[in-house]
């Protein structure tokens, strides 16, 4: 090699090492410890610990295994993963590292790997340590369940529980209620202090208010609510935190109101058996008491009488309805009256008050009586003098009015008042008054006392003169009360001695004749009066009689029948002296003389039609009506008397075309009954394209007695141009990549159907995009066919309106929606957000989504994929809000899980979209209770009390979750009792286990005690059951029990008693599912009915318990099986995840009674993992094979990444893609020619000399990092 070209290989190497070792950024402020209190959000700028930043670095934390995380705490220095820490630590744009630990958990000493690498010139990257320290502090306790108000009524227990947690569960917590001296009191109140009640604290998280308020308590209080934690009596979590702050109790405060309600009260005392008087203003007063300060209110009452059941003119009479408002709690009524005689009597008023405000109403009786001041004189009506004849019925009417009469209460024992009137009768003789006559039965009958709802008595004198009795009277009619009071009328009577008139001679009473006679008859010669008085007469008769006429002053009876008149007619005329009458019965009987019917006219009202007196013109489908009128007098024979003749008329209708051929257009029908003699006939029809032309219509009409006439008229029916017709056109709706098919028919009289090229359509696009653009075909104007496939771009709602055209240039046309739905799009919260929730805590969760056609969707939550909640939501982009409350075993320990949103089109299921967020839920402490009474146990050894079904506590399942049983004895009979106990951890079930070897017995009570989740020393709930009994009976000869072919239960031998088999299925092999159902059978093969048998099911991988499966049950409690019975349940197993894996579930089954237990197990297997994993094997090595795929490493990585994220679908497409892709590469380097060079030496050694300097700076740059991270280590 000569001396140019080593020196240029030297210079170039140079170059190339200097190149490599300028690259990587230079740390400063590596060595300082940045502190941070916890609680306090802190942003670290990275870029200021590069020296000569200039934009031009980026920043990320660096742990991968040879550089972890390291976190001193409690537990000392562990290294731990990124992920774990997403919750507080996170590394943002810009270089910009953030910390918001806030909880005890997230505090120590953390030592981060961050690398910086340019973005200029060849990429480089240095990795340094820097190192936080987060101190702990003792965080103030939070209200988990306080109401800013409190709204208590009187005389009704308040009840009501404060609950706070603590982060650092520094336990006990403190309650305390302070009252603000501000209260605003009841204006009858008398208290002097503002203080309520107390808060006694109940368990180490909650206090109790228990309070019942009186009247005297009503009004609004203000009061301050602290919960203090016992933080001075907990040292520091570890190391990094100072106790001087931290041990020290924190106080939270709430301010709430209490707001004391009165109950609805009424006092009537004032008002109470009052006497009130009669025409005097009385008064008194109701004090009545409101819930509420200001509270509206509807006043009423309802009087009724208290001893008598009599009407009662106004019910209302003691208080009018009204509204009222109260004023400081109250509101006086005072009641105003004067009384009536309407009000005499006793009385029970029902005052109604109704809160309108608070919602109660109350009724309160008022005893009342009105006491009667005066009596009231009758009044009489005055009489007229009578003047009437012997053998003349005569009545004579009396009037007396009275007010006593008015009163209601009519029972005199018990305060009440009955009035009456009584007349007496005395007839003088008018020549000598001094005289005292009788007339026979001239008696006065009372007939109404009173009138109902009147002061008024009504009363009459019936008598009937007899010969004897005729003369001059002066009669005296006297009227008085039930107290004497007097009043008179004083009137003149004249008895006439009279005769009564007599019909004479030789008199015809019946008369037949015809229509159109005349009768005349003089009856004034055929009747006499002895006493010569002027006679009158009149009649009555038994049917209508339209022509008679009988003259009353001469007697005299004449008329001319006409058809009304047609029939027998029984006609009484009476002759009167002015007293007394004398009747005879007539009969007069009229035949019907037939009279022609006649065609009077025609009429035609149809519209766009004409008629003259001989002529109609109308059009086809023009619904024309003809009207024609006829009359016969015949029709006036009145409907009682049609049996002498009851007229009838045929009609018949003749149609005769241009062409003399008879044609069925229509006939003439009688549509509403005759009106006197007048009859119209009515023709109704809509003639078409055939009816076209002129015709003569002849129509014939013949009555009962055989007489016809005849109607004639011409009939012209023109031609009219027809407009096509749609078919109804529907609503379409589909999905986008989905084919619209739609055929649009439509027809003409005239050009046929849109078969046969006449007819033209034209869509218009009203709303939308037009998709058609004239492209023939999508539609097809002369079929009128619509053919379309809509993309992803065409979502959305479309109003078409569609016309069609025929030759004559006619149209119709009609609209229509087509509506297609396209995928939905949740707009928020972005992907990116993080909730944070806390257990047993009320969050509204905000969330948008949109799609085209913006109708609603729905909507399904899920959380680590369980349905949580499935609902209608808007489609518009509006607010939809999920009020959602984690319950006690959602915690997710402080790491991220998924909560889900499926939006689903409800039309199309598959259009849907699927939206994860990350979500962080707090710890909530459940409260351990004691929750049912534990019963006796008495049978052999061992009896076993599964706990969990007498305590309850809805976190048991939780992690770390620790609740201890013990039990105290007392009682203790026979031999020794051992007590096995499984506490409550981590979702185990608990059981206390009584077992002994003799007869044994005793009286127990068990208490369980719930540890703090830190501090696992410390009792934070402590509750005791009830006591109850138990006792061993130990057999000589033990029980048979056969052991169960499938799994557990007891053994023995003998003859079979107990035996419950647990059939299951066989083993299952899975892939790329997400759940199955399979059954299990249980069978009672003993000798004993099986009682209250619980299922649970646990789940195993590699001989641990594993979480990837979930086991459910359609029945987890079946309350009997019978003997030789089976059941079916199945199990479904919701699959969590996909990774290769053979899972071992385990089915266990307690029987209560008798006491038993039998397990099963089964296997399933996954293997979709292990295909896609041998799938990604291949193709990577594949890769490695041809190196012109080399650059595809990158992506092969990606979807080892995937399948180790068990994101399985996205592992196989992206090794499909790199497949695809090395195989292109490999196709396309067989297509390249390269053309032989002579060979360039130098062009060798250049290369050569510059890869062998990068190769000597990498190794270099790799040594320093080496030689850093020993550093660190020491």
């Amino acid at each position: 090699m000569n001396k140019e070209l080593f020196i240029f290989i030297a210079i170039i190497f140079l170059i190339g090492t200097g190149f490599v070792l300028a690259t990587a950024p230079n740390w400063q402020g590596t060595e300082t410890n940045y502190t941070i209190n916890e609680d306090t959000t802190y942003n670290h700028n990275l870029t200021l610990n590069i020296t000569g930043y200039n934009n031009d670095v980026n920043f990320s934390i660096d742990s991968f295994a040879q550089n972890p995380i390291y976190w001193t705490n409690s537990s000392g220095r562990n290294p731990v993963n990124e992920n774990s820490l997403l919750l507080w630590i996170l590394m943002k744009s810009g270089g910009n590292l953030t910390f918001n630990a806030t909880y005890d958990n997230q505090t120590g000493f953390f030592e981060i790997p961050i690398q910086a690498t340019n973005t200029t010139g060849t990429p480089s990257a240095t990795v340094e340590y820097l190192e936080f320290m987060i101190n702990a502090t003792n965080d103030a306790p939070v209200f988990t369940n306080i109401n800013t108000t409190y709204n208590l009524t009187q005389n009704i227990q308040l009840q009501a529980y404060v609950n706070a947690t603590d982060e650092e569960q520094h336990y006990s917590e403190f309650f305390n209620i302070t009252f603000i001296n501000n209260c605003t009191l009841a204006g009858w109140s008398t208290r002097t202090n503002c203080s309520l009640l107390t808060l006694v604290n109940s368990s180490n998280t909650s206090a109790l208010m228990n309070f019942t308020p009186e009247r005297n308590d009503v009004g609004t209080y203000w009061a301050n609510i602290t919960v203090m934690d016992n933080g001075e009596n907990y040292l520091c979590p570890h190391q990094f935190c100072d106790n001087a702050t931290y041990q020290q109790n924190k106080t939270t405060y709430k301010m709430v109101q209490l707001s004391v309600f009165s109950s609805l009260v009424v006092n009537v005392t004032d008002c109470q058996n009052k006497i009130f008087q009669e025409n005097i203003t009385n008064t008194c007063q109701i004090n009545i008491s409101t819930k509420g300060e200001t509270d509206s209110m509807n006043l009423s009452s309802r009087a009724s009488l208290r001893n008598y059941a009599g009407s009662i003119v106004n019910t209302s009479w003691f208080y009018a309805n009204s509204t009222q408002l109260a004023v400081d709690f109250i509101k006086t009524i005072t009641v105003n009256v004067t009384p009536s005689k309407t009000e005499v009597g006793n009385w029970t008023i029902n005052f109604t008050v109704v809160d309108t405000t608070s919602g109660e109403n109350l009724t309160t009786p008022i005893y009342i009586y009105v006491n009667r001041t005066y009596n009231d004189v009758p009044e009489f009506t005055s009489l007229n003098n009578v003047n009437t004849s012997i053998n003349l019925a005569t009545t004579i009417n009396l009037e007396v009015f009275d007010d006593d009469l008015l009163i209601p209460d009519k029972n005199s024992s018990y305060g009440g008042f009955n009035e009456t009137t009584n007349f007496r009768v005395y007839i003088f003789n008018r020549t000598n008054l001094s005289q005292t006559l009788t007339i026979n039965n001239f008696n006065v009958n009372i007939l109404n006392m009173p009138v109902a709802g009147t002061n008024k008595t009504t009363a009459r004198i019936l008598f009937t003169p007899n010969s004897s009795e005729s003369g001059n009277y002066t009669i005296n009619i006297t009227v008085n009360d039930s107290e004497n009071a007097l009043v008179y009328n004083t009137f003149n009577m004249t008895i006439l001695n009279n005769t009564a008139p007599n019909w004479t001679g030789l008199l015809q009473t019946t008369f037949v004749s015809n229509e159109s006679d005349s009768i005349n008859l003089n009856l004034s010669l055929n009747s006499t009066d002895s006493d010569g008085d002027t006679l009158t007469f009149s009649y009555t008769n038994d049917t209508t009689f339209p022509s008679f006429s009988l003259n009353s002053t001469t007697g005299i009876l004449s008329f001319t029948s006409v058809d009304a008149d047609v029939g027998q007619h029984i006609v009484s005329i009476t002759i009167s002296d002015g007293y007394l009458t004398s009747s005879q019965s007539f009969n007069f009987t009229i035949y019907n003389v037939n009279d022609n019917p006649s065609a009077s006219s025609f009429t035609s009202n149809t519209p766009y039609s004409t008629y003259n007196s001989t002529h109609v013109m109308t059009a086809e489908d023009n619904e024309t009506i003809i009207y024609a009128n006829i009359i016969d007098n015949d029709f006036r024979i009145p409907a009682g008397q049609k049996s002498f003749y009851n007229e009838s008329l045929t009609v018949t209708t003749t149609i005769l075309n241009s062409t003399g051929q008879q044609a069925n257009l229509f006939n003439f029908t009688l549509t509403i009954p005759p009106t006197d003699n007048l009859l119209i006939y009515q023709a109704s029809f809509t003639p078409n394209k055939t009816d076209v032309g002129n015709y003569q219509v002849v129509m014939n009409i013949t009555d009962l007695s055989n007489a016809s006439t005849t109607l004639n008229f011409n009939l012209t029916i023109a031609e009219i141009q027809h407009s096509p017709t749609l078919d109804s056109l529907t609503n379409q709706t589909l999905k986008i990549n989905s084919t619209l098919s739609y055929k649009i028919n439509a027809t003409d009289l005239e050009d046929g159907n849109e078969s046969t090229g006449n007819l033209t359509f034209i869509i218009e696009f009203l709303e939308g995009n037009n998709f058609i653009n004239g492209n023939q075909t999508i539609f097809n104007t002369t079929s009128g066919q619509l053919n379309i496939t809509f993309n992803d771009s065409q979502s959305g709602t479309y109003h078409l309106n569609v016309t069609v055209n025929d030759t004559s240039g006619r149209n119709s046309s009609q609209e229509f929606w087509i509506f297609v739905y396209g995928l939905p799009n949740v707009t928020f919260p972005l992907n990116t957000f993080n909730f944070t929730l806390q257990e047993n805590v009320t969050s509204s969760l905000i969330f948008k989504v949109n799609h085209t056609l913006q109708d609603n969707l729905t909507c399904k939550f899920y959380l680590n994929d369980v349905l949580r909640y499935n609902t209608s939501c808007y489609g518009n982009n509006a607010n939809f809000t999920w009020n959602f409350t984690p319950n006690f075993t959602d915690e997710t320990n402080n790491e991220y899980q998924n909560l889900t949103l499926v939006a689903i089109n409800p039309t199309f299921n598959e259009l849907n979209v699927t939206q994860n967020w990350n979500v962080n839920i707090t710890y909530t402490n459940s409260p351990l209770t004691f929750s049912a009474s534990i019963g006796s146990f008495n049978g052999g050894s061992p009896q076993v009390i599964t706990l969990s079904n007498y305590f309850t506590d809805l976190d048991a399942v939780d992690q770390n979750q620790t609740i201890a049983f013990t039990s105290s004895a007392s009682n203790l009979t026979g031999g020794t009792i051992t007590i096995s106990t499984i506490d409550w951890i981590n979702g185990t079930t608990p059981t206390m286990t009584f077992s002994a070897t003799a007869n044994s017995g005793g009286v127990y009570s068990i208490t369980a005690n719930e540890y703090n989740r830190s501090n696992s020393s410390q009792i934070i709930n402590s509750v005791t059951s009830n006591n109850f009994s138990v006792d061993l009976t130990i057999t000589t000869t033990p029980t048979p029990v056969s052991t169960p072919v499938s799994g557990g239960g007891s053994g023995g031998s003998g003859e079979t008693i107990v035996l419950l088999k647990l059939i299951m299925p066989e083993p299952v092999s899975l892939y790329n599912q997400n759940q199955i159902t399979v059954p299990l059978v249980l069978f009672n093969d003993g000798k004993k009915i099986l009682t209250g048998i619980d299922l649970f099911g646990l789940v195993a991988k590699d001989g641990n318990l594993s979480n990837n499966l979930r086991i459910t049950f359609n029945e987890t409690n079946i309350s009997s099986l019978k003997i030789g019975e089976k059941r079916t349940v199945n199990m479904t197993i919701d699959i969590l995840s996909q990774e290769p894996a053979t899972y071992e579930i385990t089915v266990n089954a307690t029987v209560k009674s008798p006491v038993y237990k039998d397990w099963g197990k089964m296997y399933l297997t996954m293997t979709e993992g292990d295909r896609i994993k041998e799938k990604v094997i291949f193709v990577e090595e594949f890769i490695v094979e041809n190196p012109e795929c080399i650059e595809l490493k990158e992506l092969i990585n990606e979807a080892k990444k995937d399948y180790e994220n068990g994101e399985f679908e996205s592992a196989v497409k992206k090794a499909d893609e790199a497949l695809d892709a090395c195989k292109n590469s490999i196709q396309q380097k067989g297509k390249i020619k390269y053309t032989a060079r002579e060979e360039n030496k130098l062009y060798i050694y250049l290369s050569s000399s510059v890869i062998f300097a990068f190769v000597v700076g990498l190794l270099f740059y790799f040594y320093n990092r080496i030689k850093l991270k020993r550093g660190l280590k020491q």
